[in-house]
């Protein structure tokens, strides 16, 4: 399962009528969050990151994929500690 490629998890449409450089911001957002989750190793937790993003609940992430509802929560938390150490928010 690739969602990096086949589904938008950012979305476009909230710019309706919005100046060209907030398009730009969005294309930059969505480049930088895909090249952060290529860079994750861990499969599971790119997969259930995309999932949320889209919107599904953690518990149909969990079923989905398989896994306990508890590691699906933590993935967020997780990705939030790389991120605090590779950018300052």
């Amino acid at each position: 399962m690739s969602y990096l490629k086949s589904v938008l998890f950012i979305k476009f449409d909230k710019l309706k009528g919005k100046s060209a450089s907030g398009w730009e911001d969005l294309i930059i957002l969505k480049v930088d969050a895909e090249n952060v989750l290529r860079g994750i190793k861990n499969k599971n937790m790119v997969e259930a990151l995309c999932l949320i993003a889209q919107g599904y609940l953690y518990e149909d992430v969990a079923e989905k994929l398989g896994l306990a509802l508890i590691t699906i929560k933590q993935y967020p938390r997780k990705i939030k500690n790389i991120l605090s150490k590779l950018y300052t928010f």
